[in-house]
């Protein structure tokens, strides 16, 4: 779902909410950095503030602190809202059918391992040209080198 969500504000936004990095894995793309901290338990002080992670399921829930919302815009709450009100209905089998139909997903069964989802992959099938994808991309470096420098 998250994979979704950023998917819907590179669509809407020229920018993710998460920033994280894809992959392709068996079962559909996933945002990689939350999917090491639940399946690798990895480590996070802040995920551990929020959410409880259930390692045998490979699931997770909330704990019942409340997140600190205010960290997220009200367009990036409106747009988590409406992809999860799209697509929240879905049980497992269905996203999983879901995400398999989206042509920047691979099958790993078929490429013989998980693949990464670039960005240029992911904003070429979103309609985006090759110069607007080299603009935005250009653009996120940029952020990235600016939040590094700032401490973001």
């Amino acid at each position: 779902m998250l994979y979704l969500v950023d998917r819907e504000a590179y669509r809407r936004w020229e920018r993710p909410i998460t920033y994280d990095y894809y992959r392709s894995l068996q079962y559909g793309p996933v945002v990689m950095s939350i999917y090491n901290i639940i399946k690798k338990n990895i480590p996070s002080p802040f995920w551990k503030q929020f959410i409880v992670t259930l390692p045998k399921e490979s699931g997770v829930m909330l704990n019942g602190t409340p997140a600190p919302i205010k960290k997220l815009s009200k367009a990036e709450v409106d747009l988590i809202n409406s992809v999860f009100q799209e697509k929240g209905a879905l049980d497992g089998d269905q996203l999983v059918e879901f995400t398999h139909t989206l042509p920047e997903w691979k099958d790993p069964r078929k490429t013989g391992s998980t693949s990464p989802i670039n960005i240029s992959d992911l904003l070429g099938v979103l309609d985006y040209s090759s110069e607007e994808v080299n603009r935005i991309e250009f653009e996120l470096k940029q952020e990235e080198s600016l939040d590094a420098i700032l401490g973001a």
